[in-house]
């Protein structure tokens, strides 16, 4: 055999080699590429599903806190709409005519009397007529020593170490309301 022959022969042996070697990278490259393929897909599928869940968790969230929102505010007007009704009837018992205005003084001179036999009043000055006329009716003979615009309705009496608020505004805020605001707003709502 001519060299010639012999290099044709190796020749042909490195190109087979080189062939297979060649067919072997790319079914290699056909593999990596396919699995990472298939690794993307899994990935944008995982992440596409977190999106989505996030976008749910994100619009059930926002429900929750318009919806705690829509009932803050409901209560809020609630509330107004209680407070007016107490104001509202504060104006009715300011707004009783003479009569009915000095019954109810007496009733509350009498009340009073019981636990403070003496004292200075303080009264609305648009009522100090009623107010002398329902001190009579109770038999109780507390000094006027003060007119105030503050309260429409009701008086103080004050004594040197004690005071009794018997105005309008007072006893709806702080004996009435504590005791009937649930019941009222049952009545309203």
């Amino acid at each position: 055999m001519a060299i010639n022959d012999i290099l044709n022969k190796i020749k042909d042996e490195a190109n087979k080699k080189a062939a297979f070697a060649k067919q072997m990278t790319n079914d290699e490259i056909k593999k990596i590429k396919a699995e990472a393929e298939k690794g993307a897909k899994a990935k944008m599928y995982e992440i596409d599903n977190k999106v989505k869940n996030k976008c749910a968790s994100m619009a059930e969230q926002a429900k929750v806190l318009a919806n705690m929102e829509s009932r803050s505010v409901l209560l809020k007007e609630k509330r107004v709409v209680i407070s007016e009704s107490y104001k509202a009837a504060i104006d009715e018992l300011n707004a009783l005519d003479d009569k009915a205005y000095t019954d109810l003084l007496t009733s509350m001179f009498k009340s009073a009397s019981q636990s403070m036999p003496e004292g200075e009043l303080v009264v609305p000055a648009s009522k100090k007529h009623q107010t002398e006329s329902a001190m009579r009716n109770a038999g109780v003979h507390y000094e006027i020593a003060k007119e105030t615009n503050d309260f429409k309705g009701g008086f103080v009496v004050k004594s040197k170490k004690v005071e009794i608020n018997l105005s309008f505004p007072y006893l709806m805020s702080n004996i009435v309301r504590p005791h009937t605001e649930l019941e009222v707003a049952d009545i309203l709502f």
